[in-house]
C-alpha cells in the first residue's frame, strides 16, 4: 500500500467521480453535498478554516456584459 496523496480538483463537480469506487475522502462545502448522490457526509473531526474561491476570466472578456452579469450573481451567492 502506497503513501496517500492529496488531490486538488479544479471544480466540485469532479469530486464524485474521484470518490466513488475509491477509498478517498473529500472536504467540501456542505451546501453542495445535496448535488452528489451516493456519497455520505460527516462533520470533520477537527476545526477546518474556510477557504477562498476565485473567479477568473481573460482580460479580453472584461467588458463582456453577460460575463459580468453572471460573475455578479456568483459573487453574491458565494459571499
Amino acid at each position: 500500500m502506497g503513501k496517500p496523496w492529496p488531490v486538488t480538483a479544479p471544480n466540485f463537480q469532479m469530486v464524485p467521480g474521484l470518490l466513488l469506487g475509491s477509498d478517498m475522502i473529500a472536504l467540501l462545502p456542505s451546501r453542495i453535498l445535496p448535488d452528489f448522490e451516493g456519497l455520505v457526509s460527516f462533520l470533520p473531526p477537527v476545526p477546518v478554516p474556510g477557504f477562498l474561491l476565485h473567479l477568473a476570466w481573460h482580460r479580453w472578456r472584461a467588458k463582456d456584459a453577460a460575463l459580468q452579469h453572471v460573475a455578479g450573481i456568483l459573487g453574491g451567492l458565494l459571499r
